[in-house]
């Protein structure tokens, strides 16, 4: 620990303008700090548990990152505390009770610094995938006090994601860059897919009693302010956001979560919808001429053919022909597009 003290003082004064010294002794000393602790804890018989350290050793590590300015730490640090997160949130205990949301919001100006002075840095990158999936982690322990409001709740956050991803800051990232899109895109599709095959008919709708109690919870809330902040960002924007089908989501599944319906009606609605899905973004891959897009598409209504091969009583010869024409469309509408590629060329 003194050792890597005496370095980072080095570093601050004599190689602060080195990335390579600057993020291997900040490292070094983050690790540093949670074996001291450690180490203290045993040597003396300090009673404690795991959350007490995790949260000693984030506070005492939050300084290095700003103090050493360095990616990594920050991107360890993000870790560290959405472990800790999960440990305290899922306990259960109160959302406010729990140190990590003051934690995420002590860290977002070194992100936000990093996006302006960094922009296309591969450690602004990772963090773009760490802070959706740091949140996703952890966003489950709101719903402590009640799973009421759990699916319009991930629903509405996964759709922002997808939202977010398209303001003027991600606009010039590279595909595999903007986490947020990623995320937000894959988690509402397998999001989908996972209540198609929900028990709708056993669902808890909406009363006037659970009306009652409904507005006292955490989770109504969240899913309030995620959908208030996903509409300015939509209307106030400058820059037009081009429109996504899974913007969608949040108001389809708010629909079918509170308007009581037969069982069968939100299934049907949602299988539908994912067809949709399938068929806009195969239509996206031929117009715009991306094997991406049109893959992603073909892929939609593959997963979709095979979920309903689950619950429907279909015979083994009829599932086999579907999935040859399933591997035929896939063969035929990359094909196609390589043709198209080719005579455009010419």
């Amino acid at each position: 620990m003194i050792a890597t003290q005496i370095l980072s003082g080095f570093v601050l004064y004599k190689k602060f303008n080195s990335d390579a010294w600057r993020e291997s002794v900040a490292t070094l000393l983050f690790f540093s700090i949670g074996a001291s602790i450690a180490l203290i804890s045993q040597t003396y018989h300090m009673e404690s548990d795991e959350k007490s350290f995790m949260l000693t050793w984030m506070l005492l590590a939050l300084p290095v990152v700003y103090l050493m300015n360095s990616s990594m730490t920050f991107v360890l640090f993000t870790c560290g505390i959405t472990f800790y997160g999960a440990l305290k949130g899922y306990s259960p205990v109160p959302f406010y009770k729990n140190e990590y949301w003051f934690l995420f919001l002590l860290m977002l100006p070194f992100y936000i610094k990093n996006i302006k002075v960094k922009p296309s840095g591969l450690f602004t990158y990772l963090q773009h995938w760490l802070l959706p999936c740091s949140l996703l982690v952890v966003f489950g322990s709101l719903h402590a006090e009640g799973e009421s409001w759990m699916l319009p709740a991930y629903i509405s956050l996964l759709s922002f994601f997808v939202l977010f991803s398209y303001l003027p800051v991600f606009t010039n990232l590279h595909f595999f860059g903007n986490g947020y899109r990623i995320v937000g895109f894959t988690g509402t599709i397998l999001l989908l897919f996972i209540i198609t095959f929900k028990d709708w008919d056993s669902h808890n709708y909406v009363t006037s009693a659970y009306f009652s109690v409904s507005p006292l919870k955490t989770d109504f809330w969240t899913t309030i302010f995620i959908l208030i902040s996903f509409i300015l960002i939509w209307s106030f924007n400058k820059i037009k956001i081009p429109f996504s089908p899974l913007f969608l989501v949040p108001g389809i599944i708010l629909f079918l979560f509170l308007i009581p319906l037969p069982y069968y009606v939100p299934a049907t609605i949602l299988n539908l919808f994912i067809l949709f899905l399938a068929v806009f973004y195969l239509r996206q891959g031929l117009k715009k001429n991306h094997l991406g897009v049109l893959n992603g598409g073909l892929g939609i209504l593959t997963i979709l053919i095979f979920c309903r091969f689950f619950d429907t009583d279909i015979s083994f010869v009829l599932r086999g022909i579907i999935f040859l024409l399933v591997g035929f469309g896939f063969f035929f509408a990359n094909y196609y597009m390589f043709q198209k590629r080719k005579s455009d060329e010419k």
